[in-house]
């Protein structure tokens, strides 16, 4: 979980975007050999105010990265 708390729509669209770039290439191991990844990210915002809640966070997180592990490797849903 990543929580960055100054983050608009696009502000979280962009680092979901950089993650998926950086970790879609593969890396050396120690050993000689390479290891990759497969990223599904779930990302939301929240504008404050009174009607924000931990749950209400989570809860839209969780399903977004329920939709994007649905989509497959390497994606990212972003839900508001």
């Amino acid at each position: 979980m990543l929580l960055l708390p100054n983050s608009d729509k696009h502000g979280a669209q962009a680092v979901c975007e950089r993650l998926l770039s950086v970790f879609k290439n593969k890396f050396d191991a120690p050993d000689g050999g390479s290891v990759t990844f497969s990223l599904q990210i779930g990302s939301t915002t929240h504008a404050g105010g009174p009607t924000i809640t931990r749950e209400s966070i989570l809860e839209k997180a969780e399903e977004a990265l329920k939709q994007s592990r649905l989509k497959g490797a390497n994606t990212f849903v972003f839900l508001l």
